[in-house]
Formats: C-alpha cells, sequence, structure tokens
C-alpha cells in the first residue's frame, strides 16, 4: 500500500512539472492597452474671416409735422423695407475654457446697397388728391454696417461648434425727401426742394450661428443676427412753402455665410 501511495505521488509530480514546462513553451501574448482619447480640433486662438448673405432692412418712416400742418394718418406712418445682398469680414479670438465650452470676442464690418422709397410723401391725404400724385416721395438707405460681439459656444461634436452672440452695433444710414413742385402738383409749392440728411447710428445685436471645422484650420459658419438702431430724427431745411419733421425706426435681420481661417495649431 506505501508503494502505492508513492507511486501516485511521484506521478502527480511528474504530470505537474510537465504542465508547467508545457505552459512555459506556449507564445505570450501582448497586454492590451486602450488608446487614450486625442483631441483632434483645437478652437482656441485668433481667426480671419469673410462672408456674403442678404440683409432686409426696415426703416419706419413717420412724418411728424410739415411745419404749422399736421399731416394725416394714412400712409403715415410708412415702412420703406429693403432686401440687399451683403458681403463683409470678421476678425475674433476664441477660448476654450473648459472641455465643451468656448468664449469669444469678434468684430465684423459689412456692406449692402440699395434704396427703399415711398410716394407719395408720408401723410399728405389731408391734401388736394392732385398733389403729390407720384411728384412727392422719401427715401430711405442703408450701406455699412459693423459691430463688436462677444459668443459664447458649445461643442456638440469636437468639429461642430453652437453659439450665440451679442454687443453693440454701427449703422450708417441716408434718409432724403423730394418735393419737385412746379405746375402747381407739389404740396411743397413752388419751387420745391430735395433734400437728404446721413447720420451713423448705434445700436444693439443678438443672433446665433453653427460653425465647423471644415480641413485644416479652416471654419465654416451660418449665422443670422437681428440689430435694432432707434430712430433717425430728422428736421430738413425748410421748403419754400412748408418743411417737415420725420422720425425714421431702424431695424435690421442680417443672414450670412463664412469662411475664415483659424491661426494656430
Amino acid at each position: 500500500m506505501r508503494r502505492f501511495q508513492c507511486a501516485a505521488l511521484v506521478a502527480v509530480a511528474v504530470i505537474g512539472f510537465a504542465s508547467v514546462a508545457s505552459a512555459a513553451d506556449l507564445p505570450t501574448k501582448a497586454p492590451i492597452y486602450k488608446a487614450s482619447p486625442v483631441a483632434l480640433y483645437n478652437w482656441t486662438g485668433f481667426y480671419i474671416g469673410g462672408d456674403i448673405g442678404a440683409r432686409f432692412s426696415r426703416a419706419k418712416w413717420t412724418t411728424l409735422d410739415y411745419d404749422t400742418l399736421t399731416p394725416s394718418a394714412v400712409d403715415n406712418p410708412a415702412n420703406l423695407d429693403r432686401t440687399s445682398a451683403r458681403i463683409g469680414g470678421y476678425v475674433g479670438y476664441n477660448w476654450m475654457f473648459a472641455p465643451a465650452w468656448l468664449a469669444g470676442l469678434e468684430a465684423d464690418i459689412g456692406w449692402a446697397g440699395g434704396t427703399a422709397s415711398h410716394t407719395p410723401f408720408p401723410g399728405i391725404a389731408f391734401l388736394s388728391p392732385t398733389l403729390g400724385a407720384g411728384n412727392d416721395f422719401v427715401n430711405a438707405k442703408l450701406t455699412w454696417d459693423a459691430s463688436v460681439r462677444g459668443r459664447l459656444g458649445y461643442l456638440v461634436a469636437p468639429n461642430w461648434l453652437v453659439y450665440g452672440t451679442g454687443g453693440v452695433a454701427w449703422q450708417r444710414i441716408n434718409t432724403s425727401a423730394s418735393c419737385p413742385g412746379g405746375g402747381g402738383i407739389s404740396f411743397c409749392g413752388l419751387p420745391g426742394f430735395s433734400d437728404s440728411f446721413t447720420e451713423t447710428k448705434t445700436g444693439w445685436t443678438a443672433g446665433a450661428g453653427v460653425e465647423t471645422m471644415l480641413w485644416g484650420n479652416w471654419i465654416g459658419r451660418a449665422e443670422y443676427r437681428y440689430a435694432d438702431f432707434g430712430h433717425v430724427s430728422n428736421r430738413l431745411p425748410p421748403a419754400p412753402a412748408v418743411g417737415f419733421h420725420a422720425s425714421v425706426g431702424i431695424q435690421t435681420h442680417t443672414a450670412v455665410l463664412g469662411l475664415a481661417y483659424k491661426f494656430g495649431p
């Protein structure tokens, strides 16, 4: 019996040694490591770009008086609305202060042309129907605009940013009136007049947009902004018979597509 137990122990020892030796001969697999995430897009830095789009402008003309005459409420106030193509440029700086949040400061300037007109002169319905029949009119023309704004954005994906923006804005506006006179067909009498008033108004603007990293350091964007510039008050030189005092409210809606280059990595 004792011989059998000794033989069994020797057999177990031999089998165990053989198993260990066999396992030592097997190839060892390399350990598996998970790759750490790499930041592929860096939004921090200065950028400069250009944009193109459209600007819808609304100039609400209200004739307040014709010297000592009270204007009619018919066709007064009058809307002088205009949609124009707009081209511009912008420059700014972005700062990523959290993994998905971005703050920035941006300045832009743009230009759009076109004149909106209204005839007859708003508020002359109290006069004879023959007066101002296509001869008396007012104009509003908005040209360049500019702004300085703050931006706050959120990265919905590493290369996609949605943002809000707002700040101070400026708008160049020219308002004019023409009262040709002659032949007794103008409410302003003989010889009539034509005058204009130009001013750069300060107001506020706010909007939102979306940007995406296209390739390399190029960033594309789509943006909409609303701006309000209050009122322009006109007291143009009195005409030979009647002068006028008017107030024109100015608002704009601007939508653009832009392409910018970001400096840095």
